[in-house]
Order: C-alpha cells, then sequence, then structure tokens
C-alpha cells in the first residue's frame, strides 16, 4: 500500500518534476497536490485546510507596492506571520523561499536601498526558520548567484506568464524542492565509500610515489583538496565515511601521514584497504557497520571499478568522481538528495563516535567465552520515554529509516507521530552500556489496544533488547487484550517470530498482514533494568 502525502502548493512553481521519482517501488508514496491561483497565499495559510507540506513560493512582487519600502518590508512580515500561525495548528512542514535581488535602478543608491529591505526580509526568513522546526528554506539567491542572473531570471516569462524563471532555473528550484521534500520524509544514505587514487587524491600512489600525488592548493590538486572538504563535510554532518581501495595499506596510511589534507583516517569509520575486488570490500564494509547495501553510496574515478560494483552489488549507488569535469564532480554529493539533511540531530552527528564504539564491543564479544559474559560486562541500562514531543524529530527519523527489526515498516512524518501521542501512547526507547550511548534506538506505537509500530535500530540487536522493550509494553497495557500485526518485507524477516515467540498467538492474515493476540496470563521477566526518561 502506498504511503499518501498531501502537498498544497501556491505561487510561480511548478510541482509535476519536483514529486515524480518519488511514486517509485523505492520511497512508495504518492502525493495529493492542490494548487492555489498564484497569488492566494494569504488565503491558503488562512485557510482551514490541512496539508502534510505546503510550498508556497514568493517573488519580489508579492507586496501589493511594486517599490521596496517599510511598507513592503512589513506586507512580507505580515504573511510570515500567518505561515507560522499555520504551521502551529496543523503541524504541517512549510517550504519558502529567500527573494532575490532586483535589478539595477538608475540610482546606484537607491539600488543599495533596495537590497537592504530585500536583505531586511531575508534575514527575516532565517531568523524564523532557525525557530520554527516546521518551516524549510530555499536560498534563491544562491541559486540565481551560482547560475547568473541573466541564466536565471526570463523577464519576457514573468510578465507574460507570471513564472521568471528560465528552464535552467526551473530544474534548479525543484532540485532543492525534492531535497527539502525528501528529507522530511524519507531516511538519507547513511554510508559514503570512496576510492583513493585519483578520486581522494591526483595519482597513483602505488606507481608515482607519495612524491607523485597532489592533494592542495594548485590545480589539478585543488581540486581534490575540496572534494575532501566536501567528504569532511558530509562526515561531520552524519554521514560514515568508509574507504575501499586497491591499494597497499601501508601507502595510503604513508600518505594520510605525510601530505596535510583536509581528511585524516580517523574520518573513516571503515577502511579496506587491499587488492579485493571493489565489490567483496564493500560487502564487508557493509557487514562490519551492520547497514543495508542500499544505504550506501559508492564514489570512484574509474568507470570500469564502478561497473564491477554496480553490476555485483546492484542495490550501491555508484557515482562516477571525474577531476577534469570540476563544476559536476564538486557539486556531485550535495546533489543527490539522499544524501542532504535539514537540521542533523544529535544522533546523526555522534554516528562516527558511535560506531567506534561498535567495534570496540565487537572485539569485546570476540574475547569473551560466552554471549551472556559479554552482555554481563557491557552493564546495560534502558531507558524509556512516552510521548516525549521533543523527540518527534528523531522518532519519525527511526520509522523512516528502520527495515530490519521492524515489524510494519510503517512510515511516519512528525505530524504523525504528534497525531499518535494524542490518541494513544509513543514510547521510546535509548541504550546506554559502559562503551557510550547508542541514542534512541527503539520505538514502540500503542493506539486502540494494537501496537501499530514496533521497531529496533539494527545496531542495537543481539543483546535482548526487544524482549524487555516489548516486556515493558505488554505491563503497562496488561489490562487490555494487546493486538499486534507482522507485515514481511524484503528486509524485516528477522523479526518475523518474534511476536510469537513472546507470548502472542497467530489470529489469522489478512492482505499480507500476520495478525497477533497476547496470549492470557504472560509474566514479564526482565534482563535489563528500565529507567524513565
Amino acid at each position: 500500500m502506498k504511503r499518501q502525502i498531501s502537498l498544497g502548493a501556491v505561487g510561480d512553481v511548478l510541482t509535476k518534476n519536483i514529486v515524480k521519482d518519488f511514486s517509485s517501488e523505492i520511497y512508495n508514496t504518492t502525493f495529493d497536490i492542490t494548487h492555489f491561483n498564484i497569488d492566494n497565499h494569504a488565503q491558503l495559510f488562512l485557510s482551514d485546510q490541512s496539508f502534510d507540506f505546503v510550498i508556497s513560493h514568493l517573488t519580489p512582487s508579492y507586496s501589493s507596492t511594486i517599490e521596496t519600502s517599510q511598507k513592503w518590508i512589513d506586507d512580507y512580515k505580515r504573511y510570515i506571520d500567518r505561515v507560522i500561525s499555520y504551521v502551529t495548528k496543523y503541524k504541517s512542514f512549510v517550504i519558502l523561499n529567500t527573494l532575490p535581488f532586483k535589478r539595477k535602478s538608475f540610482s546606484s543608491l537607491g539600488h543599495l536601498r533596495e537590497i537592504d529591505h530585500i536583505h531586511n526580509v531575508n534575514q527575516f526568513l532565517l531568523n524564523i526558520v532557525a525557530k520554527e522546526t516546521h518551516i524549510s528554506l530555499i536560498n534563491l539567491q544562491y541559486l540565481i548567484s551560482t547560475n547568473g542572473y541573466k541564466s536565471s531570471i526570463n523577464l519576457t516569462n514573468e510578465l507574460v506568464m507570471r513564472m521568471p524563471y528560465t528552464k535552467v532555473m526551473v530544474n534548479e528550484i525543484n532540485l532543492e524542492y525534492r531535497k527539502l521534500i525528501h528529507q522530511r520524509l524519507f531516511p538519507r544514505k547513511k554510508v559514503v565509500v570512496v576510492d583513493a587514487d585519483n578520486t581522494l587524491w591526483h595519482g597513483i600512489i602505488g606507481e608515482d610515489g607519495i612524491e607523485g600525488i597532489n592533494v592542495g592548493q594548485d590545480y589539478p590538486g585543488s581540486v581534490f583538496f575540496y572534494f575532501q572538504h566536501i567528504l569532511k563535510n558530509a562526515s561531520e554532518s552524519g554521514i560514515i565515511l568508509a574507504l575501499a581501495s586497491k591499494n597497499n595499506l601501508e601507502d595510503v596510511q604513508c600518505a594520510f601521514e605525510n601530505i596535510k589534507m583536509p581528511l585524516n583516517l580517523d574520518y573513516f569509520s571503515c577502511i579496506e584497504v587491499n587488492w579485493k575486488s571493489k565489490s567483496e570490500n564493500i560487502s564487508k564494509i557493509a557487514n562490519k557497520l551492520n547497514v543495508g547495501l542500499d544505504s550506501m553510496i559508492f564514489v570512484d574515478d574509474s568507470l570500469y571499478e564502478l561497473e564491477q560494483v554496480n553490476t555485483s552489488l546492484p542495490e550501491i549507488k555508484c557515482l562516477h568522481f571525474d577531476y577534469k569535469d570540476i563544476k559536476k564532480s564538486l557539486t556531485l554529493l550535495q546533489d543527490q538528495i539522499d544524501l542532504t539533511i535539514w537540521d542533523p540531530q544529535e544522533d546523526d552527528i555522534i554516528k562516527k563516535k558511535q560506531y567506534k564504539e561498535h567495534f570496540i564491543r565487537i572485539n569485546e564479544r570476540n574475547k569473551s567465552s560466552s554471549l551472556e559474559d559479554y552482555l554481563t560486562a557491557l552493564d546495560i541500562k534502558i531507558y524509556y520515554g512516552i510521548n516525549r514531543r521533543e523527540k518527534l524529530k528523531r522518532i519519525a527519523q527511526l520509522t523512516n529509516k528502520t527495515n530490519q527489526f521492524n515489524l510494519t515498516t510503517r512510515r511516519y512524518t512528525e505530524k504523525e507521530i504528534d497525531n499518535f501521542m494524542e490518541i494513544g501512547y509513543v514510547y521510546d526507547f535509548s541504550v546506554v552500556d559502559r562503551h557510550g550511548d547508542l541514542g534512541i534506538v527503539g520505538l514502540c506505537i500503542v493506539f486502540n489496544d494494537k501496537i501499530d509500530t514496533f521497531l529496533l535500530s539494527c545496531r542495537a540487536l543481539g543483546r535482548y533488547i526487544e524482549n524487555d522493550m516489548i516486556n515493558f509494553i505488554v505491563s503497562n497495557h496488561n489490562n487490555k487484550e494487546l493486538k499486534a500485526s507482522f507485515i514481511p518485507s524484503k528486509r524485516n524477516r528477522v523479526a518475523e517470530d518474534f511476536l510469537g515467540l513472546n507470548n502472542f498467538h497467530l489470529e489469522n492474515e489478512a492482505n499480507g498482514e500476520f495478525l497477533y493476540s497476547l496470549k492470557k496470563g504472560m509474566t514479564n521477566t526482565f534482563k535489563y533494568k528500565l529507567i524513565k526518561n
């Protein structure tokens, strides 16, 4: 069953190309789009129509006065106040845009004053989106400046069709809209795997030696220096970096130790440098990080290597890095809508630290004489919260990114999670052990005496945490005839027997959904201590 998302659109914006890809099997989502008259911004935000998303695209001609003035500024601020009231009432995601600068006038000083007025409105918008978590913003000024005003704005289109943009600019704007919608609805890729030679630096270290590779301020090394900065920025936003290179490990280590580069080896959570095939090394990286292949991106300069990986591991997105095509290569990652994020949360930012702790746990497990001894030594504690609205973003994120131990794989927005908190119970579970804090890794949604959603992040599996979670839920609802269901998917077979093993019995199966009810007289035996957050 496809996920249904409602979208209201107003202004000089085209929505057809924005959402077309989201109906594919990967996203399994359809959009019900309502278009408002091009000038009906105020009517939309003063109406009683609720949408999951609203796109409101403004140009400097929105105001009732053509000339920029204090009244012009006040008109925009009144509009933004209506947006905030709408968001507060309906919890919709609203996408706005900054205003572009206008053409030059006869007075240079007057033109600068107009720029100051536009800057005033844009600064007001930036201050709003910093506070209002449901409002996103397209930086239209930046898009126009990078493409050039004359390449972006078509005066004929503006006056004849009220659509001021060129075809190139429309495509750029639509890409930004797609990114912002994706950020709110779908999980982004977790891992970027990169090659070394001619990807992180210019040259082949095994042939050219450390003196023969180039990454620095002068071309072509400057391209690689800049690309490493992009990778560093991705890492700091929560993307996990991994290295897969056909090389001698000692040579690669020597390069990082002796050449000043934006990245060092500590930025890579997993390193596979050897002479095995790239696909074999990437599979090993996926196993080590415990992530699905479809959550990974592979970047290489070699079309041969990309084809080999694409053929062996078709789930992975493969990207070609060609340092000679500077514009394409240095926007390669940022243009991937499934790599961007609106506002990284703490759980995103500390990913690298959590994986280091993860590998420490694996080493301890390998050294332990038994699983029980290992778990005892970890000193695991489980913390739970109930209907914590301050965790809406992380909770919605979990429903959209957890695939393996997820009984129903239902996907929800923050607005939908907030509605569940109104009518039922949303339990979140975080796990801490002596090596660190895994953050919020578990979730259960209960309403109308039924478990709608039950999931646990893959990084917390193998410790019986899911058993304590279900025991806790049952103990909190032990006066009810609790129901639950399992909906099979390609990835959640690991959870197939979970309900049956935890005192639920199968009642029937309908339309691919297996319906369970709790057996009477279930006893709750907890392995760990559960503490209220």
